[in-house]
């Protein structure tokens, strides 16, 4: 007499369903811990801050650049 054995299979399928709920459960958290880790970094780090400006403004002409070309086009 002993515990029923849980076939592997359904014991894999069983953990994945319950690793993808608990990453839809915690996406909200996960994303918040995520920013804040980022604000700090940006605050304490004049090197990281520097590469994010530097990127958000390569961001911005490309997004300039693409807005300028569709308004030729059309």
């Amino acid at each position: 007499m002993g515990r029923n054995c849980i076939d592997p299979e359904i014991k894999k399928q069983n953990q994945k369903e319950a690793r993808r709920r608990w990453k839809i459960n915690n996406a909200e958290y996960n994303k918040e811990l995520s920013l804040k880790s980022m604000r700090k970094r940006y605050s304490n780090d004049p090197e990281y801050r520097e590469q994010c400006l530097k990127k958000s403004k390569e961001q911005y002409l490309f997004k300039k650049e693409a807005s300028l070309l569709r308004s030729i086009e059309c």
